[in-house]
């Protein structure tokens, strides 16, 4: 049996391991196709992560990379003018336009800054059951001056406007 095979069997078991670590829509989550008329979104990130490539000794090797939690949450976002292909990104830094990917499952919005670093953020068609549920987001940062700076960040977004 080649990999292509194999690929429902691994899915089926992700499916399985997913749903007891409550990874799947359940009772607190539904999928909510609207996310694709959005307009304006605004997310918040308040836990996230990050990884250090720093030196843990004098030697000029790179160690593996430490990974550690962040103290603290990042400025909110805001995506507008939410198109096809492209949109505008808001944050305390100022705005750019950023790249949009769609796929069945998210939204990709995708940031390529002037020194070359590549930022993502992806919103996922889940949100929360609740009235005025938001979606669930990720957004990670990919840095890289003289050592790599990478983070990644987990909230939620809320869509502001639908397109008419």
């Amino acid at each position: 049996m080649n990999f292509f095979h194999r690929i429902p069997l691994l899915a089926a078991g992700l499916i399985c391991i997913g749903s007891e670590l409550g990874a799947v829509p359940g009772d607190h989550l539904i999928t909510d196709e609207r996310l694709f008329e959005a307009q304006t979104i605004r997310c918040n990130y308040p836990s996230g992560a990050f990884a250090n490539w720093e030196p843990k000794s004098s030697l000029k090797e790179t160690d593996d990379p430490t990974v550690g939690i962040s103290g603290s949450g990042l400025p909110e976002f805001l995506f507008d003018s939410i198109g096809e292909k492209g949109a505008r990104f808001i944050s305390n830094a100022g705005s750019t336009d950023v790249y949009v990917v769609r796929t069945a499952q998210n939204l990709t919005l995708v940031e390529i800054t002037p020194l070359g670093s590549v930022n993502t953020t992806t919103i996922f068609a889940l949100k929360e059951k609740a009235p005025g549920g938001k979606f669930l987001s990720v957004t990670s940062r990919h840095d890289g001056f003289i050592l790599p700076l990478t983070s990644q960040y987990y909230g939620k977004c809320k869509v502001l406007e639908y397109h008419q």
